[in-house]
């Protein structure tokens, strides 16, 4: 399957104060090899994180008008 969320929690950083996103995930063997990744539970620091909850959401209605068509690659 590749990467999977697991959780995610809001860190500062230390210099700006600004708000990001530390994601915990879990990567499988797949995921290791495509991305180079460690395999198992990984953490990687985001500053925007993002998500849609499917074909029918108005999420992606709204992320269309923001960020153009909705592409699944």
């Amino acid at each position: 399957m590749g990467m999977s969320y697991e959780d995610a929690e809001i860190v500062l950083d230390p210099g700006t104060q600004k708000p990001r996103w530390k994601v915990k995930f879990t990567c499988d063997e797949q995921g290791s090899r495509s991305y180079a990744v460690p395999l198992g539970e990984n953490f990687q620091t985001f500053d925007v994180l993002m998500g849609c909850d499917g074909a029918r959401s108005r999420v992606r209605e709204s992320q269309k008008k923001i960020f153009g068509e909705a592409r699944c690659d």
